[in-house]
């Protein structure tokens, strides 16, 4: 399967914004790949007028006939006039070209350059997102950790400051710490996306431009902060010392299962609308034709 598809399948449709730009980037690099080559057509037209100059400009070869000594003397004295004037004028330093055209260099760059700040643009969101989710799911730990805390003081006997919790908002506070793991889960899956989506997005890009910048490029991606935290194996260790995996797997299955098939429903929208577009109008055409008989 190719990567635009996994990314459609297995991406949190509401976070769909965060990702990276899959096909905009593509697009950008055929946009690339459109001025290399206009660039390529540019410079075999020069060549190609190059070349016929230099054929029209060469010497035409002297005509074999008879001449008497005072036109042998003519000649030569023609002959040392080129020659002197060739000393004079032949210049090794002086182009025998003309310099070259606009070879398209600057729409290039100016497409390249396009591809890169979407690029960075699209780490900078991903950042950005990651950031303030980790912010937002490790205070709803911290809540349920304290809220734990104040439980377990008050069954020892603990006189608390605070009003003791109930079992009520005990389950409610596990509730969120089930849609936390979930979230948790879903955004391990949108760092790893991320991180194989940028690098195959400039694997292409230096295929395309014959460059050699994807090295470089992945150990810059390799310390944005959406890929080195360690944050989300954090938050997982914290939820495993409160309770168990299987029971924070089973909260909210159903939702996840809708989730997803949210995401399968909106790309089977995208995949299947022309063909059955098409079908509709084939089964009406058949209807419309009169059956002899």
């Amino acid at each position: 399967m190719k990567f635009g598809k996994q990314l459609e399948l297995t991406a949190n449709v509401q976070w769909r914004q965060y990702y990276v730009q899959y096909k905009k980037l593509k697009r950008l690099i055929k946009r690339v790949a459109f001025e290399i080559e206009r660039g390529q057509r540019k410079q075999e037209k020069v060549d190609k007028k190059s070349k016929t100059q230099g054929v029209a400009d060469l010497p035409r070869p002297p005509s074999v006939t008879s001449f008497s000594s005072s036109d042998k003397s003519l000649s030569l004295t023609s002959s040392g006039k080129s020659k002197a004037r060739a000393s004079q004028g032949g210049d090794e330093s002086t182009p025998l070209l003309s310099p070259q055209v606009d070879l398209n260099l600057d729409n290039i760059e100016d497409a390249k350059r396009e591809f890169w700040d979407m690029t960075n643009a699209n780490i900078a969101d991903a950042n950005e997102f990651y950031r303030s989710k980790v912010t937002h799911l490790a205070k709803i730990v911290k809540d349920f950790e304290s809220m734990l805390r104040d439980e377990d003081k008050a069954s020892h006997g603990h006189v608390s400051s605070k009003p003791r919790t109930t079992s009520h908002e005990v389950d409610r506070g596990f509730a969120g710490i089930q849609d936390c793991y979930d979230t948790l889960i879903d955004l391990k899956q949108f760092v790893n996306l991320n991180h194989t989506g940028f690098r195959k997005i400039v694997k292409k890009f230096d295929k395309t431009t014959g460059g050699d910048t994807l090295d470089a490029f992945v150990k810059q991606l390799n310390h944005e902060e959406f890929y080195a935290s360690h944050d989300i194996d954090a938050l997982l260790e914290r939820l495993f010392s409160m309770t168990s995996k299987d029971k924070l797997e089973a909260g909210n299955l159903e939702q996840r299962m809708k989730r997803q098939q949210g995401g399968q429903d909106s790309l089977l929208r995208k995949v299947k609308a022309v063909p059955f577009v098409i079908s509709c109008v084939l089964f009406g055409l058949l209807l419309a034709i009169p059956i002899p008989g």
